[in-house]
């Protein structure tokens, strides 16, 4: 009974996994942007992230944009997935939760079916769970902790990019696979994905869709590079305990598999740990999650995630990074790239932007810029970061640079 009712919700998560990959297909609604885009210069053709529509309205009520600039932001935003890489549409669970897109409405037909199979699968454990004795009020709670801890566990994923994107380390390592990757993996729009090692690395699941013939690229010396390129990230992916990336700049921490069997296999082993606990162990509740990490993590070297374990002092939590997470992505990654000479100057309009933003209202004065000095804190933070960011990424190219020069390995 307690194996089929793990099924089912494995296969739910399975599917939720499938829907948010990115579409490498050329995207007709990529085309219609291009076309309407009424920015200074075209649109980035490598990523594009669409903007949350309280965040547009909030933009909106600044008139920080142009009616024109508006009306593609909210078209931009009615495409239902987070943005556009080389041209295809993907969904990132990390940007655009489940709540976000059902609130906004713009959740895509697919969507729209798989809230239906999460309702109707929910609907089935309610009916299992009562068939074998558990009281109706019971089950709800059991429903409302499951949803709490769904919930904890999201804002930490979210919290955990934030701190990875602003990580001098994890960005100079990035650097040079990004570096690798384009120079021999084709198409571009491809990008490292972790599968369970059992099955091949992340080049095979790329490659596992074409049909072995005497002109495959795996027979050609070039796949050889490829294959090894592929072995760097399996073990960038796995030693920053992530998925796959979206895009170069947006990481996806691996889920964590707290109800459901653990789709990463073998992989899992090096992002993180698998643990069988026999019921009866439950007597004692002292035995923690980290007595149990101690153990398990003994001889294996984590101090690159020393920053994200101890944090920045208290103010700097999994929730601000989530925020930090945000601000890079809707206000580095998009709007100012997007509109540089419009938005020039601006940056304390800016912070008044994302406070009625984050504070849940758009009616901008007294609420809204209660919070402005929180954004600004944020910003110079995150730009502070980024900034030794860039510092660390351009000396390490350049010494890449000079060993290919050298040819050197």
């Amino acid at each position: 009974m307690i194996c089929d009712l793990c099924y089912r919700e494995w296969m739910t998560s399975t599917y939720f996994g499938i829907r948010n990959m990115p579409r490498t297909e050329t995207h007709a609604g990529w085309l219609a942007l291009e076309k309407s885009f009424p920015g200074d210069s075209p649109l980035n053709a490598t990523a594009e992230y669409a903007l949350p529509k309280k965040l547009i309205r909030a933009i909106d009520k600044l008139r920080l944009l142009s009616k024109d600039e508006i009306k593609f932001e909210n078209g931009f935003r009615s495409q239902g997935r987070t943005g556009f890489w080389h041209g295809g549409s993907f969904a990132c669970e990390i940007m655009d939760t489940d709540d976000r897109l059902r609130e906004e409405c713009q959740s895509s037909d697919l969507d729209r079916r798989q809230h239906d199979v999460d309702r109707k699968i929910q609907e089935l454990l309610e009916d299992e769970y009562q068939r074998v004795g558990e009281d109706r009020v019971e089950i709800r709670m059991h429903v409302k902790n499951k949803n709490q801890t769904a919930e904890f566990t999201l804002r930490l994923r979210q919290g955990y990019v934030g701190w990875l994107v602003t990580c001098p380390q994890f960005r100079r390592e990035a650097a040079v696979l990004e570096k690798y990757w384009s120079d021999n993996i084709r198409p571009p729009s491809q990008l490292p994905i972790l599968i369970d090692l059992a099955n091949g690395s992340a080049l095979e699941a790329l490659w596992g869709r074409e049909k072995l013939t005497t002109k495959s690229p795996r027979r050609s010396p070039r796949s050889e590079i490829a294959r090894t390129v592929a072995a760097k990230a399996d073990k960038f992916l796995q030693r920053w305990g992530l998925e796959r990336l979206c895009t170069w700049d947006l990481p996806i921490p691996a889920a964590p598999a707290l109800t459901t069997f653990n789709q990463l296999g073998a992989a899992s082993l090096s992002t993180g740990m698998s643990l069988f606990v026999p019921w009866y162990l439950l007597r004692h509740r002292n035995l923690t999650i980290y007595n149990l990490a101690d153990i398990n993590c003994f001889g294996m070297p984590l101090d690159h995630l020393d920053d994200w374990f101890e944090g920045s002092g208290k103010k700097w939590g999994a929730d601000r990074y989530a925020k930090l997470l945000e601000l890079y992505v809707y206000r580095d990654l998009s709007l100012m790239r997007r509109y540089p000479s419009r938005l020039s100057g601006k940056t304390e309009v800016l912070d008044q932007a994302f406070s009625a933003y984050w504070s849940g209202t758009t009616a901008v004065p007294e609420r809204a810029l209660r919070g402005v000095e929180s954004v600004r804190k944020l910003r110079l933070y995150m730009d502070r970061r980024l900034r030794e960011c860039a510092t660390a990424v351009k000396t390490t190219l350049a010494k890449v640079a000079k060993a290919k020069k050298n040819g050197e390995p």
